[in-house]
């Protein structure tokens, strides 16, 4: 039996029963209609979604209360274990807010790792865990984020640096007249 019309308490009322167990075919049909039909499934869900707003606020509200210490402890773990995967996104996300242009990959970054062999970019001391990645040209001065404008250094380096222009930095340092 399926119910008259799709509310919430119809809904549970329908999986409750079982009756999704038993409809094998039509819900294999159902998947493969939205996979073939995305936009139309999209708009459909949008159209359903504004016309019970009340009954979708309340549902992600529960929903959140429920699982919300759960998602806050496997987003925790993922970043403790992925540490630079998040310096990556992090990152990116800013030179996104600030209109920079330009990605780059956690990949990205082990190959300069290899590439710099693990040595700093400026005073050449190899780089442990706590190493920088700067942007040659400061993206406060029109460089990218992209990994054709980004070096390995490390913290007392890049913090020295700071936004100064690549030959202007060189010049402060000795490293060219």
């Amino acid at each position: 039996m399926v119910p008259h019309s799709w509310c919430w308490d119809c809904y549970r009322a329908y999986f409750r029963a079982g009756h999704h167990k038993r409809k094998g075919a039509n819900n294999r049909r159902s998947i493969k209609w939205q996979a073939d039909n995305r936009d139309k499934a999209r708009i459909a869900a949008r159209k359903w979604k504004s016309a019970n707003r009340k009954r979708v606020v309340a549902y992600v509200k529960a929903n959140y209360a429920e699982k919300a210490s759960a998602v806050k402890e496997k987003v925790a773990a993922w970043r403790k274990a992925n540490p630079e995967k998040v310096r990556t996104s992090n990152r990116n996300r800013r030179a996104l807010r600030t209109a920079a242009g330009g990605q780059h990959t956690p990949e990205d970054i082990a190959r300069l790792l290899v590439i710099q062999k693990r040595k700093c970019a400026y005073c050449r001391t190899l780089l442990d865990a706590k190493f920088h990645a700067d942007h040659i040209l400061p993206i406060s001065k029109g460089g990218s984020n992209d990994r054709r404008n980004l070096q390995l250094t490390c913290v007392k380096c890049n913090l020295t640096k700071g936004n100064r222009h690549p030959i202007e930095h060189a010049r402060l340092i000795g490293l060219l007249l």
